[in-house]
């Protein structure tokens, strides 16, 4: 599958990714309410980090870009979600929740590399040791990744669910379109330059050029979220009409979601 995949253009690959994380919002809101929002802001958290440790080539732009751009501006989509139907402390309650998701799978896996690889060489063991290798290219620069993912995560998320009630405050709740699209756009832009100039070059080990970072990191992936902010107000408001569709569906332990 891997191979068919790799045989499709980035751009379709990307298409997929969003379709996939689009009925995964609208799956989990229709029948878990809030708390499905919740577990797919917490795996969209930790799948984002990981891949923006690869880049791809896209045919739009002359220089590879850093991936995990997809996946991670969903959670902005689903705090908007949490905002417009549970409220500003709700969408809150998730933020922390996914960041402490993040930290535990962090903490588990550098105590997992904290084990040895096999010293006793056999071909049935070369499994494992591959597994940790792999795993140590993964998790090792996680500390980074975390700590840049915190600091930008949770202002740019805070700027998205404040700037998203303001203007539906302002709005009188109409216009859903423009507070979801502004929220986005205003809220991502601060996420990813504070995410890679932290991760890339204040914590990193090996700093990547000025152009590297502006371009690659910056600009490149922003270029993708402002596509994906247009596609996101469509999401929006199909998860409108879900909203009316589910008006007898209990959202599960929401009354200790709100304590």
């Amino acid at each position: 599958m891997v191979d068919f995949f790799q045989s499709l253009p980035s751009e379709a690959i990307g298409c997929l990714t969003f379709i996939v994380c689009s009925f995964a919002i609208l799956g989990t809101f229709r029948y878990y309410g809030a708390l499905g929002l919740f577990i797919y802001n917490s795996v969209a958290i930790i799948a984002g980090n990981l891949q923006v440790l690869k880049a791809g080539e896209f045919s739009f732009l002359n220089y590879p870009i850093a991936l995990g751009t997809v996946v991670f501006s969903s959670s902005f989509l689903t705090s908007d979600i949490l905002t417009e139907y549970y409220g500003k402390k709700i969408a809150q309650k998730s933020i922390w929740l996914s960041f402490l998701t993040s930290l535990l799978l962090s903490i588990l896996m550098l105590l997992t590399l904290g084990i040895k690889p096999i010293e006793t060489i056999k071909e049935d063991y070369a499994v494992f040791n591959k597994a940790h290798e792999a795993m140590a290219v993964l998790f090792l620069p996680i500390p980074t990744i975390l700590i840049a993912s915190l600091s930008a995560y949770l202002v740019s998320q805070y700027c998205d669910i404040y700037i998203f009630q303001y203007i539906k405050n302002l709005t009188k709740g109409k216009a859903l379109w423009l507070r979801s699209s502004l929220a986005f756009i205003i809220s991502s832009s601060i996420d990813n330059i504070i995410f890679s100039t932290l991760a890339w070059v204040i914590l990193a080990s090996h700093p990547v050029e000025l152009k590297t970072l502006i371009f690659t990191y910056i600009l490149g992936t922003y270029t993708v979220r402002l596509i994906v902010s247009l596609a996101n107000t469509v999401v929006m408001y199909l998860v409108r009409f879900i909203n009316l569709s589910r008006k007898n569906v209990v959202d599960v332990s929401l009354s200790k979601l709100s304590v």
